[in-house]
C-alpha cells in the first residue's frame, strides 16, 4: 500500500508550499536547518502553482524571516518581490501587510519619512481590505514614526484608536509620564508568561526596569528584573532585543556610578547596531552624551544639541537663556513633562540672578506640577524649598531684595554641587 500511494496521488504543489510558510512562520524564534534550501524546494513548487496570493503569501513571510534573522538587506529585497505578486494579484490586503512589514524595514535604519510614507498607503488599502487587525498594526507602526518626529499627542492618538499597549507605554515613557508607562507594563507581565508569549513578557520586564533606573530605583531587584528580561531574548535568538538589555543593565550601572562598567557596553552595542538598528545606536548616543551622568558638567545632551540650531542664526546672540527658551518651545510642543520643568526650573534660576524674583517664582510654580506629573520627587522637595525661602523673605520688609537674591544664588551654587558628586 505504501508504493501504491504516490501512484493514487501526484503531488500537491499548493500544500508543499503551505507546509514551507507555515513552517517559517511558525519558527521565527526558533532555529529552523537548511532554510535556504527548505525556501527553494517552495520556490521550485511555486513554478507549478497558479495562485497568485500564495505566491504573495509566501514571499511575504519568507521577508519577515530574513528580516527578522538579521539579513535585512534580503529581506527588503523579498517583500519588494511580494509586493510586486500582490499588486498582480489585485490583493490590497496582501499589499497592505506587505508594506506594513517594508516601513519597519525602513524604521531600522532610520528612514523615517520613507516609512511613514508606506505605511500610510498600508493603511489606506488595509481599511479597504476591512482587516482590522493588521490596521491596527499599521497604526502602531505608523504611530512609532510621529513619535520619532516629535508628534507624541498625535502618536498617542493613533495607539488609541490601534489598542496597541506596549507602544503606547512607549510614549507615555518619552513624555516622562512614568506611572501610566509602569502600570501598563505591569498589566502586560501580569497577563503573560514566557511559555504562552515570551518576547511581550520580556518587554514587559525590560520596560518596568528601564522606569525603575530613570526613576532612580537601583540594586539587584532591577538588575535581576533586566537579567531574566535578557535570558528569554537570547533563547529566542533576538539579537536586537539582547543589546537593549545590555544597554539598561550598563545603563544600571551608569546610575549606581559604575562608569568603567558602563562605559564599554554602550561602546560595544554602539558598534553593533551602527547601520543596522537606528534605535539601539540612538540609544547608545544618547546615554553617552549626556555628560552630566559621566560627572564632565551640569549639562543636557539635548542642550548640546541645540547650540548647532543657534549657530545658523546669525542674528541671534547664543546665550544660557536663549538655548533654555528654546528647548522648553520644544518640549512644550512634544508634551515632555520632565523635560519642560527641568528648563523652567534653570530659567527661572537666570531670573533669580537677574533680580526678577517675580518671574522667577512663576516659572518654579509652574514647573512644580510638570515634575510631580513625571514622579520627580527630589526635584519637587527642592523647588517646595526654593518657594519657601523666596516667599518667606519677600515678606520681610527688613531683608533687601539684593541680600534674597545672594542667599538663592548661594543655594544654586549648594544644589549644583550636591549634583556633580
Amino acid at each position: 500500500m505504501d508504493h501504491i500511494l504516490p501512484l493514487l496521488q501526484p503531488e500537491d504543489h499548493v500544500l508543499h508550499v503551505q507546509f514551507v510558510t507555515g513552517i517559517f512562520r511558525s519558527l521565527l524564534e526558533q532555529p529552523i536547518p537548511n532554510h535556504e534550501a527548505l525556501a527553494s524546494q517552495a520556490i521550485s513548487h511555486l513554478k507549478h502553482v497558479e495562485d497568485l496570493v500564495l505566491h504573495a503569501s509566501f514571499y511575504r513571510v519568507l521577508g519577515y524571516f530574513y528580516t527578522y534573522r538579521d539579513n535585512l538587506a534580503k529581506g527588503v529585497q523579498t517583500l519588494t518581490k511580494a509586493l510586486e505578486v500582490a499588486k498582480s494579484a489585485e490583493n490590497i490586503d496582501e499589499q497592505g501587510r506587505i508594506l506594513n512589514m517594508l516601513a519597519s524595514a525602513k524604521w531600522s535604519v532610520a528612514e523615517y519619512a520613507a516609512g511613514l510614507a508606506l505605511v500610510i498607503e498600508a493603511r489606506r488599502l488595509l481599511q479597504l481590505s476591512g482587516n482590522f487587525q493588521e490596521e491596527a498594526k499599521s497604526l502602531w507602526i505608523e504611530a512609532g514614526f510621529h513619535r520619532k518626529f516629535g508628534a507624541y499627542q498625535y502618536s498617542l492618538l493613533l495607539l488609541w484608536r490601534a489598542r496597541e499597549r506596549l507602544r503606547l507605554c512607549d510614549t507615555h515613557m518619552l513624555k516622562s509620564e512614568y506611572a501610566e508607562a509602569k502600570k501598563i507594563h505591569v498589566t502586560i507581565a501580569q497577563n503573560t508568561s514566557p511559555e504562552q508569549d515570551m518576547l511581550r513578557h520580556a518587554y514587559a520586564l525590560l520596560g518596568i526596569a528601564q522606569i525603575d533606573i530613570t526613576l532612580g530605583t537601583t540594586g539587584n531587584d532591577v538588575e535581576q528584573t533586566l537579567s531574566s528580561a535578557k535570558m528569554m531574548l537570547s533563547h529566542m535568538v533576538y539579537d536586537a532585543g539582547v543589546k537593549e538589555c545590555e544597554m539598561s543593565i550598563a545603563n544600571l550601572h551608569l546610575a549606581e556610578g559604575d562608569l568603567l562598567t558602563a562605559k564599554p557596553v554602550f561602546q560595544t552595542c554602539l558598534q553593533w547596531s551602527w547601520g543596522k538598528e537606528a534605535e539601539v545606536s540612538s540609544y547608545c548616543l544618547q546615554q553617552m552624551a549626556d555628560i552630566r551622568r559621566w560627572k564632565l558638567a551640569n549639562l543636557s545632551w539635548c542642550t548640546s544639541y541645540l547650540v548647532e540650531r543657534f549657530s545658523f542664526s546669525k542674528d541671534m546672540k547664543v546665550t544660557q537663556k536663549n538655548l533654555f527658551i528654546v528647548a522648553l518651545e520644544g518640549f512644550t510642543s512634544m508634551d515632555i513633562h520632565r523635560n519642560r520643568a527641568d528648563c523652567m526650573l534653570r530659567l527661572g534660576q537666570i531670573m533669580e540672578k537677574r533680580g526678577d524674583l517675580e518671574k522667577a517664582e512663576t516659572l518654579w510654580m509652574d514647573a512644580r506640577p510638570l515634575f510631580e506629573r513625571s514622579l520627580q520627587g527630589k526635584e519637587v522637595a527642592g523647588l517646595n524649598t526654593r518657594l519657601a525661602v523666596l516667599r518667606e523673605a519677600k515678606t520681610k520688609s527688613n531683608i533687601g531684595e539684593d541680600l534674597l537674591i545672594e542667599y538663592l544664588s548661594m543655594q544654586d551654587e549648594s544644589n549644583n554641587h550636591s549634583e556633580g558628586k
